[in-house]
């Protein structure tokens, strides 16, 4: 199985005479949405090892507007920053004002 990633502007590239050859062993095209709210809770309850309440997974998504790479960023920072402050988890009244990113 190969998983081919690129940006959504290259996708006509694989139509042209040199890729054809390629085109026609893609079977599936996923298209990638921002995070939801709900998303952002999971994601963080799996990978962060703070535990963070719902008005943080708010922050980091407002702040992310959704996106994957800066949510695991945020999720980094939160971690640093219970480790700092001596918190085995976080509230949106902990983290008020910080910028996750």
């Amino acid at each position: 199985m190969l998983i081919l990633v690129c940006h959504n502007s290259e996708k006509h590239r694989f139509g042209e005479h040199k890729l054809a050859h390629i085109a026609t062993r893609i079977s599936a095209l996923v298209d990638f949405v921002p995070a939801t709210l709900a998303d952002c809770i999971l994601y963080f309850a799996e990978l962060c090892e703070v535990a963070v309440d719902e008005g943080v997974a708010q922050q980091a998504l407002t702040q992310s507007r959704g996106r994957y790479r800066l949510l695991a960023v945020a999720g980094r920072n939160l971690e640093d920053f219970a480790l700092a402050t001596g918190k085995p988890q976080l509230t949106a009244a902990d983290t008020k004002g910080m910028n996750a990113l």
